[in-house]
């Protein structure tokens, strides 16, 4: 009888130890991370975004500085490129629907990432609109670069087209830490490194 409960009690003590261990990438965050992240953003009357984008275009890839002055959901807004240095100060302007709509002087034509419609200079407002309204399919918390994050994958609608991104944010502010989008097949095309200077 000893034995069988001995048994019965590793039983019982392994599938606790999975359900504390399965509870890191649902509950753990103490609430539902999709709507805290969805309200948070959803609530901003505006904000600045700074961040470092690397594009990858298969054959190559190129990283951008940019800053994105986000003005609500009914306003336009302003990406500016602060680096590389040859092209700092580009400025383009950003529809409603996180679109590029045009360009202030200068023009940097980027094309788009393979298997998707994104450019990389709506990489910021992409990510904008999905964490105000993306569907969200996963979320988990744990650790970036030794921060605590709240991680989500969305799906986001550009141009008519399904966009997965996923992005890491610090549990305690919900500030971006790093971002992710990937083209059809799961392919990551795009990085994005959010940096503390908006």
């Amino acid at each position: 009888m000893r034995g069988r409960l001995s048994s019965f009690a590793q039983k019982i003590a392994l599938c606790a130890a999975l359900a504390l261990t399965l509870s890191a990438c649902s509950g753990g965050f103490g609430k539902d991370i999709p709507k805290a992240v969805r309200e948070y953003y959803s609530a901003l009357e505006s904000c600045t975004l700074r961040a470092i984008v690397t594009a990858d275009f298969a054959d190559y890839t190129i990283s951008f500085d940019l800053r994105y002055a986000y003005a609500g959901e009914e306003a336009e807004g302003e990406i500016t490129v602060m680096a590389p240095e040859e092209i700092a100060g580009i400025r383009a302007q950003i529809g409603v629907d996180g679109r590029l709509i045009g360009f202030e002087g200068d023009v940097l034509e980027t094309g788009t990432l393979p298997g998707t419609v994104l450019s990389p200079i709506e990489a910021l407002p992409a990510m904008m609109r999905a964490w105000r309204g993306g569907l969200a399919t996963s979320s988990c918390e744990e650790k970036r670069a030794g921060v605590q994050c709240a991680a989500v994958t969305l799906i986001t609608s550009l141009g008519g087209d399904d966009m997965e991104l996923r992005a890491w944010f610090d549990s305690a502010s919900l500030a971006p830490i790093y971002a992710e989008a990937y083209a059809g097949g799961g392919r990551c095309v795009l990085m994005i490194e959010f940096t503390e200077d908006g």
